[in-house]
């Protein structure tokens, strides 16, 4: 790939370590947002892949801190949340 085509691609390939940088610090904190994620009220659909780096079990989890799965939808809907869960098979991310 060319310079001119990777601007294209990303504005400024020069950043591309201190992306790397920000990333990595984030990685090496732990962090628990589940007392948080109840408080979203927020219309959230979750999509990741069966394959993806994030297991099934932890996005359904996610997705009752949401509000999702934790009753029958009803016959008039009104048991659904807001929230949204889509495994897509096959795929990673």
């Amino acid at each position: 790939m060319t310079r001119r085509n990777a601007i294209g691609v990303a504005p400024r390939p020069d950043d591309w370590p201190v992306l790397l940088t920000k990333l990595g610090e984030m990685f090496r904190n732990d962090y628990d947002w589940s007392k948080d994620v109840p408080a979203i009220k927020a219309p959230t659909l979750l999509v990741l892949g069966d394959a993806d780096a994030v297991r099934t079990a932890h996005a359904v989890q996610f997705f009752e801190l949401l509000g999702g799965g934790k009753k029958d939808g009803g016959w008039d809907g009104s048991g659904i949340s807001n929230a949204r869960l889509a495994i897509l098979p096959g795929l990673a991310h």
